[in-house]
């Protein structure tokens, strides 16, 4: 299970009177646009309703991930919405305790044979993942400890399961 995070660079948001602001990516169902632009979903209205609680005015922008990260990193935003905890991460952000909680499964199609209940039953498998992320990265680490077949070392071709990520698309 993975919490999800309200991250806050520490010196600024303590800097910042009542005015913050906060960047992120759309990941929806926990954030989302409408059509007019307005941001929406889990983890913006608990931001909205933690701001509105502690009476601060806070301006939440989304924006793409590695440039949200940047600009918080550079002091550009006083906090990130929606953060797995990560060293990195830690090493420019105070992590709110998880706000959310959210976890991750495996999906097949509904006429697939395949039954998962062990990493050996991945092997040999193609697994898609949302990112650039730190799901894609994890992903890809516990990809390298799945068996692989007798014989064969890592890489594409040798029965270990294969990790691939990108934008997801509709």
């Amino acid at each position: 299970m993975a919490g999800l995070l309200l991250a806050c660079a520490g010196a600024q948001a303590q800097a910042a009177s009542r005015e913050l602001y906060f960047v992120t990516q759309l990941f929806p169902p926990f954030i989302t646009q409408s059509a007019d632009g307005k941001l929406d979903g889990a983890l913006v209205a608990i931001l909205r309703e933690a701001c509105r609680r502690a009476d601060w005015n806070c301006k939440v922008q989304a924006m793409v991930w590695k440039r949200a990260l940047l600009t918080v990193s550079q002091g550009g935003a006083d906090g990130l919405v929606l953060a797995q905890d990560a060293p990195e991460r830690r090493a420019v952000m105070e992590l709110s305790k998880p706000v959310l909680a959210s976890s991750y499964g495996l999906y097949v199609k509904a006429d697939s044979a395949m039954r998962y209940r062990q990493p050996a039953d991945l092997a040999g498998k193609t697994l898609a993942v949302y990112g650039p992320s730190l799901s894609q990265i994890n992903s890809e680490r516990l990809s390298r400890a799945w068996p692989r077949e007798p014989g064969r070392g890592a890489g594409p071709g040798n029965g270990a399961a294969q990790v691939g990520g990108g934008p997801l698309r509709p």
